[in-house]
């Protein structure tokens, strides 16, 4: 019986993950120039992170992303109970290349990355120039599980740049893209939670025995 209890503490351990990255909905709208079908590789989105982290340090538009890479790096060395010379580890330092390796054995860490990752990748090259409409978030809603709901528009929305018509188009769809995501998540959670409470509920089961 002691296997089936600690089979259960893993499950349950690995659905608190799971319930700790939706307890808030994010919907992004924004016109991009390409689609690709870029795969998330951890390794290569650290790296990448890394060389921004260090050749854009002076950019503010950069210190956003720099300050959120420094707080999940300390916030998961600290957890695991680990220390680096480097706020951010190299993953080319020999020495800083374990602590790199258990960074990205850490599902939180991942999660973060990837969401950093794909803000990197946005930021980045010619097509973050101001004078593009393309590649830019237009609108972005996060709604958190406690019911508070913050709404931010890019100034474009607001200038002469965008014509009236695709003003309304790109507010209409994310309001669809809101209404559609908050249906789907809060189906999610009654999901989960309803998985959860069918494991702890469940007929028969002593946790007592040994």
């Amino acid at each position: 019986m002691r296997g089936a209890v600690q089979q259960i503490e893993r499950f349950a351990n690995a659905l608190a993950e799971v319930l700790n990255d939706i307890t808030a909905l994010e919907v992004n709208t924004m016109v991009v120039s390409t689609i690709t079908g870029a795969k998330f590789l951890p390794e290569e989105a650290y790296q990448d992170l890394f060389a921004m982290y260090h050749s854009h340090g002076e950019d503010d538009k950069y210190q956003p992303l720099r300050r959120s890479l420094e707080s999940s790096c300390k916030d998961c060395m600290h957890k695991m109970g680990m220390t680096s010379v480097n706020i951010v580890p190299d993953p080319n330092n020999p020495t800083d290349q374990p602590i790199v390796e258990m960074l990205l054995s850490d599902g939180e860490f991942l999660r973060n990355l990837r969401k950093l990752s794909e803000l990197e990748a946005l930021m980045g090259g010619e097509r973050s120039d101001q004078n593009n409409i393309t590649d830019i978030i237009y609108a972005q809603t996060v709604i958190q599980l406690d019911g508070d709901v913050i709404n931010r528009f890019h100034e474009q929305l607001f200038s002469d740049r965008l014509s009236a018509q695709d003003k309304e188009f790109l507010i209409h769809v994310h309001s669809e893209a809101v209404t559609s995501g908050e249906s789907n998540w809060r189906e999610l959670l009654k999901f989960l939670f309803d998985l959860v409470q069918r494991v702890i509920l469940r007929p028969g089961r002593d946790t007592g025995r040994s």
